[in-house]
């Protein structure tokens, strides 16, 4: 399409026409029509933005604060990543070596191009989560860990749908997302843990770990913690000096889950013992920093 040459900025361009139940709009500037096209539908989607900023702030105030910070503050990235494959040019025009658009987008369409990608993400979480109950606790947990990020951006796309078509029931996938992550909590609160170690400095600081924690130790356990301690002494000047490589395996129904390796070392200017027991404490606060929850809960 040849713009059409004009000496003042159209209306158009100026008082963008608002979006509709049928077309949602864009305006854009540049200086080829490629240009202009692409910042057109870049202002497509930011007018977009507003529309859900307002939308669920509307909700809040309605409905009470369920929008949890993943819901509010990516969204902008995912309507950013829309592709409008079906915008049409409504006007054009060029002032100087400036062409203008108008650029306009069938709601319903849209509506269906994501509507369709949004439900090939649905239908992978139905199938990830089909046989959620058959798995024993360990299992389940590390399979709602990894699927937490689909989870959450899925309710995004869910809520841009709803903007995009306001009769789409967002809310019954949000429910559904919700309850799965609840779950994880749920879950972990019924982990009970055994430690096992051949080394009772390493064994007590883990068991002192997951006391000061939410999880808890006790001989009705359904998760084994095994440690295993390749220790190393060496001498260097008047110091003892031991490198401990620990192995830590999470085991559930006599399979190994998951397994980390923390390296620690220990000095002491008196005994071996003394400096074992600095390694000790080294790789107690070395899983601090880890996190304890991140430390045995995460692949």
């Amino acid at each position: 399409m040849q713009p059409s040459k004009q000496t003042q900025i159209p209306s158009w361009y100026l008082n963008a026409p608002s979006n509709n139940d049928i077309y949602i709009y864009g305006v854009g500037i540049g200086y080829d029509l490629d240009e202009a096209k692409q910042n057109a539908l870049n202002n497509m989607s930011s007018r977009l933005i507003i529309t859900i900023g307002s939308s669920i702030q509307t909700k809040k105030i309605s409905n009470g604060d369920y929008y949890d910070k993943h819901i509010t503050q990516d969204i902008k990235v995912e309507v950013e990543k829309i592709k409008y494959n079906n915008a049409q040019i409504e006007k054009n025009a060029k002032i100087d070596d400036k062409i203008y658009l108008l650029v306009k987008v069938d709601r319903q369409k849209l509506f269906q191009e994501r509507y369709k990608e949004f439900l090939a993400y649905d239908e992978e979480i139905n199938i990830l989560t089909k046989d959620l109950d058959n798995k024993n606790l360990l299992e389940q947990i590390l399979l709602l860990n990894n699927l937490k990020p689909k989870l959450i951006k899925n309710k995004k796309r869910a809520y841009i749908l709803y903007v995009i078509n306001n009769d789409f029931a967002y809310f019954q996938y949000f429910k559904k997302y919700d309850n799965l992550m609840h779950k994880i909590d749920i879950l972990k609160s019924k982990i009970i843990f055994k430690v096992s170690s051949d080394n009772n400095l390493f064994k007590n600081n883990m068991i002192n770990l997951i006391n000061e924690s939410s999880f808890k130790v006790g001989n009705n356990y359904n998760v084994i913690i095994k440690l295993e301690n390749n220790i190393r002494y060496s001498n260097y000047n008047s110091w003892k000096i031991v490198r401990v490589t620990t192995f830590i395996k999470f085991i559930a129904n006599d399979k190994i889950y998951i397994q980390k390796q923390i390296n620690t070392i220990g000095r002491s200017a008196q005994t071996k013992q003394e400096a074992l027991a600095r390694a000790s404490q080294d790789f107690k606060n070395q899983i601090k920093k880890i996190g304890l929850e991140k430390l045995l809960l995460e692949k």
